[in-house]
């Protein structure tokens, strides 16, 4: 609940702000999503090699290079596909994030309830900010595919917006008490995507609500306190940054906006690919022994038996 809370809290902040941030582009207002994904966002994807130690039985220096060596050329691979297919790559990659972000509310839940409540960041910006939305889309595909993408999730959106809806109004009626961070939760992302900026609510979105509880629920699992969660995260985001700097450094200053938008996505785009592969096999298996919410009802108890997949 209290997660709830402070999602909701800073979505509120974040769509009062927005105009005002919307002020500040192209920059420096791209510089803040960017730190943000790279500070609070990269560090959830760090505990991917103890995903693989624990619970795909990668043990051993050559299982563990091979997995590292595997894990950065899938990365490579992404990015090379999108060079050459923009528009199907970042289709892909919306669908990808619409379902992975859906674990966040129902781990126990179907693949249409997981799209439908892992969507609102990717299709509701398209009411009221489609012309934002499709320069956005115009940064990493060609202008005349970023016009046909924003269309289709114009029409989408209506039609997203009624079932969320629908869907808060079962939450709603539910008389379990617990329910009522969920539906708060559920309304402030709903809020969050259609009134602020598209990056905006990305960046709030994913990092506010979907890295911390993927953090926790990992941190919990696989038995890490919060001093290997650090070490953990450290050496990914420092390598993150160091990255992001030598690709800045050779980009073109009078595109600098865009080649910020392609960094942030075409870089979560290559390590979403490896990063699911990891841990989406191991949220099927827990999702097959239940359907409960995992945020409500003793939310860490079913990725804490990853220990025992593992051991």
């Amino acid at each position: 609940m209290r997660h709830s809370l402070l999602f909701a809290a800073l979505a509120l902040l974040a769509i009062v702000l927005s105009p005002t941030w919307e002020a500040t582009l192209p920059l420096p207002g791209l510089l803040l999503p960017l730190a943000a994904v790279g500070l609070l966002g990269v560090p959830h994807g760090s505990l991917d090699v103890a995903y693989a130690v624990r619970c795909h039985g990668v043990e051993g220096p050559v299982r563990l290079a091979s997995f590292l060596v595997a894990y950065v050329l899938l990365a490579a691979l992404v990015v090379a596909v999108w060079i050459t297919a923009p528009l199907v790559t970042l289709v892909l990659f919306l669908a990808a994030s619409a379902h992975h972000f859906g674990a966040d509310v129902e781990l126990g839940a179907s693949q249409g309830t997981r799209l439908l409540r892992g969507a609102p960041l990717i299709v509701l910006p398209a009411l009221l900010h489609a012309p934002e939305l499709e320069g956005l889309f115009a940064a990493l595909v060609p202008a005349a595919e970023a016009a046909s993408l924003t269309r289709v999730l114009v029409g989408a959106a209506p039609i997203l917006l009624a079932a969320l809806l629908l869907d808060a109004l079962r939450l709603a009626r539910s008389s379990d008490a617990r329910i009522s961070g969920a539906l708060l939760e559920h309304l402030a992302l709903v809020a969050l995507a259609v009134l602020a900026h598209p990056l905006l609510a990305f960046t709030v979105g994913f990092c506010v609500l979907h890295s911390p509880r993927h953090l926790q629920r990992s941190r919990r699992a696989l038995g890490l306190g919060r001093a290997a969660m650090l070490r953990a995260a450290v050496l990914p985001t420092v390598a993150t940054f160091v990255g992001a700097a030598v690709f800045l450094a050779g980009a073109d200053p009078a595109a600098l906006d865009d080649e910020l938008l392609r960094l942030v996505f075409i870089g979560l785009a290559a390590l979403t690919a490896p990063h699911m592969l990891v841990v989406e096999p191991v949220l099927r298996r827990r999702a097959r022994a239940s359907k409960s919410f995992h945020h409500l009802a003793e939310p860490d108890a079913l990725l804490v038996s990853l220990r025992d997949d593992g051991a």
